[in-house]
């Protein structure tokens, strides 16, 4: 069945209605209650139809901000990924995107820029992480010492 069919399905009807209901009729990423509303997938997952997804996955958009979060997500998270590799060992972004999920009282957009970016921008945590880190490398670079030798 081809996509904009499915979006015609009940049980998508359903689900969209009771997403907009959870998010009191707005935009999510601006507020707008004016316009058109879309119900965003936040990622899509092989083999699952529209209406199967948790609702922890899909978000109520304006359209504007539906089409700049389609355009702009791919390029925004190759950016963030970039910036990882430059800093980050592979099992280290594993770990942090392991973190993050775990966080589930915090886990929601707002909650988590804000509090990187608070980490960010304040000068006693960014060298508390800094310090963290570098114990963390010792600590690697010890163990896997300890495994070669």
């Amino acid at each position: 069945m081809e996509y904009s069919k499915k979006l015609k399905d009940p049980r998508w009807q359903k689900t969209r209605l009771k997403i907009f209901e959870r998010d009191d009729w707005a935009c999510r990423q601006c507020g707008d209650d004016k316009s058109t509303l879309h119900v965003h997938h936040r990622r899509y997952l092989k083999g699952k139809e529209p209406w199967e997804y948790p609702d922890v996955g899909l978000v109520t958009l304006c359209e504007d901000c539906h089409i700049f979060e389609t355009e702009t997500m791919k390029e925004s998270c190759q950016t963030l990924v970039d910036v990882f590799k430059v800093i980050f060992f592979s099992s280290d972004i594993q770990a942090i995107a392991c973190d993050f999920q775990l966080m589930k009282p915090w886990n929601t957009s707002e909650n988590m820029s804000a509090m990187i970016g608070w980490a960010a921008m304040t000068p006693y945590m960014t060298e508390y992480i800094e310090e963290k880190y570098v114990e963390y490398l010792l600590e690697r670079k010890n163990g896997l010492k300890e495994k070669v030798g």
